[in-house]
């Protein structure tokens, strides 16, 4: 939530004065629909579409008073606080200080190893903007510099250490944060540099092959693919796709979305095969895995809207070929996983490919190739986003990384019985990225308090003088407020979404 309020001052203001952008020609019909030219697209082309991908773009382009957003407004505000002179404003990041909580990680979306130096990693926090470690998790410094948009959703380093951002979630929902398009850096995230996007939100920033300068961006208005780094960018797919996988060596890059189709590239991302695995339902989210060993092996997961175990499980011995031989079968609600809106995640284990993990809720485990998931969700915290095997990874006991509401846990597997019990320990308790919803205060005579409700990890009091923070309620905390008077009469509330 650092300076959030800055962003938000500077959209107000250039939507006022109408600031303009270069890349993108957004009009607003009589009926409301947003029509704009962009590369790739044809002049006037609708950008409303029909269906649960219709509404999600439109769900994350409209403004608080419920008119379209016309796209490049968010940019245009932000490029304009970034332009402005600091001498001016006479704004300075030393007038802050840190209330804490103290060491209370919040929703992390994503994470990067560096590919030589693999103790650096990267992760994109969704309130908090991007942390480091240089010790493999054991410590973690703050790496922006005050200027990035702090809602990260997604990070992935080049093969030669080119590190990505993408910003914004486009996922929906209450505590979805907006976001800037993508940034970079060359220097393991010391300085960044903002590239002139025309779109924002990003669900993946993906490196073609791992090429720096073939990138691939699915994002809340479809997908864009850059030769360049990023300099320019062409639009090559109108549909919304929320998640992609490639094989290392291989030429083709998988994307599913929100259509019943996946769809594959062999050149960047500049052209694409659609297939439609029959059964694959129109609507939900969907995350999407390949073995990275041999590329044939495929896994795919629906989610719903806090359905409970209702995820569907689609798996496919075929990837490479016709994309014709899948299995849909019909498990029952004790067998499936949980994947939902919010949190999606695949994964095939490289090491045992019958070994497939869903990330949603929670965590299920499935040892028969996904003919059935059990839940082995241990004590991480719930809502997982994204799962990182270590470098090194050989087999099903050694270290993966799992992205959680509550920060990034290392988990190893160990055998119990007949089943596999996953062991988890946190490798973010000094990180302090929880996103606050609202927060009041309580100033008098000396006496200093702030209590707040935050995502997903509940209602704290902060006192003057120390970070640490007092819980005073749990799940998602919502609006609290401090009573006139009397400092220590206090009321909180909670956020209940399902």
């Amino acid at each position: 939530m650092r300076f959030a309020w800055l962003a938000a001052i500077s959209l107000l203001l250039v939507t006022l004065v109408g600031c303009s952008h270069t890349t993108v020609t957004p009009t607003i019909s009589q009926k409301g629909e947003v029509t704009r030219s962009v590369a790739g697209t044809q002049e006037g082309e609708s950008e409303r579409e029909a269906g649960p991908a219709g509404y999600w773009k439109e769900r994350n382009s409209r403004t608080s008073n419920g008119q379209p957003e016309p796209e490049g407004v968010r940019l245009a505000a932000m490029r304009h606080m970034l332009a402005m002179d600091s001498r001016s404003v006479q704004f300075s990041p030393e007038w802050f200080a840190a209330r804490g909580p103290q060491s209370l990680p919040g929703r992390t979306r994503c994470i990067a190893i560096h590919p030589q130096k693999t103790d650096i990693w990267i992760m994109a926090t969704a309130g908090g903007g991007l942390c480091r470690t240089a010790n493999g998790g054991a410590t973690w410094v703050n790496c922006d510099d005050y200027r990035l948009n702090h809602a990260t959703n997604w990070v992935e380093f080049a093969s030669d250490g080119t590190l990505y951002v993408g910003t914004g979630e486009p996922y929906g929902g209450f505590d979805a944060l907006g976001g800037v398009g993508v940034y970079v850096s060359t220097d393991l995230g010391q300085t960044f540099r903002q590239l002139p996007t025309p779109f924002y939100d990003i669900f993946q920033i993906r490196c073609y092959k791992g090429d720096s300068k073939r990138l691939i961006a699915l994002s809340s208005y479809g997908i864009y693919a850059s030769n360049n780094g990023g300099a320019t960018w062409d639009r090559t797919s109108k549909f919304v796709h929320c998640a992609a996988a490639q094989v290392d060596g291989s030429d083709r890059f998988w994307v599913v979305g929100f259509k019943n189709s996946i769809s594959y590239t062999t050149d960047g991302g500049y052209s694409w095969v659609g297939k439609a695995p029959p059964g694959l339902p129109d609507e939900g989210r969907k995350s999407i895995a390949v073995n990275a060993a041999d590329g044939n092996q495929m896994v795919i997961i629906t989610g719903d809207e806090y359905a409970g175990r209702t995820s569907k499980v689609f798996t496919c011995s075929n990837a490479e070929g016709a994309v014709n031989s899948w299995n849909n079968p019909n498990l029952p609600e004790a067998d499936r996983p949980d994947a939902d809106w919010w949190s999606n995640f695949a994964w095939i284990d490289p090491a045992n490919p019958e070994h497939i993990v869903s990330a949603g809720r929670f965590v299920y485990d499935s040892f028969t190739s996904g003919g059935s998931f059990y839940e082995n969700h241990g004590d991480m915290h719930a809502d997982v986003h994204y799962i990182k095997p270590l470098p090194g990874y050989r087999n099903s006991t050694d270290p993966v990384l799992f992205c959680t509401d509550g920060g990034i846990y290392r988990t190893t597997l160990i055998p119990f019985g007949f089943l596999w019990i996953r062991v988890s320990e946190s490798v973010t308790r000094q990180v302090d990225s929880s996103q606050f919803y609202a927060v009041d205060g309580f100033s008098r005579s000396g006496l200093s308090r702030i209590i707040g409700g935050t995502q997903d990890n509940g209602s704290w009091r902060l006192d003057k003088g120390s970070n640490e923070g007092t819980p005073v309620g749990g799940g998602d905390g919502g609006y609290a407020v401090f009573h006139p008077t009397n400092p220590d009469a206090y009321f909180c509330s909670r956020r209940v979404s399902r």
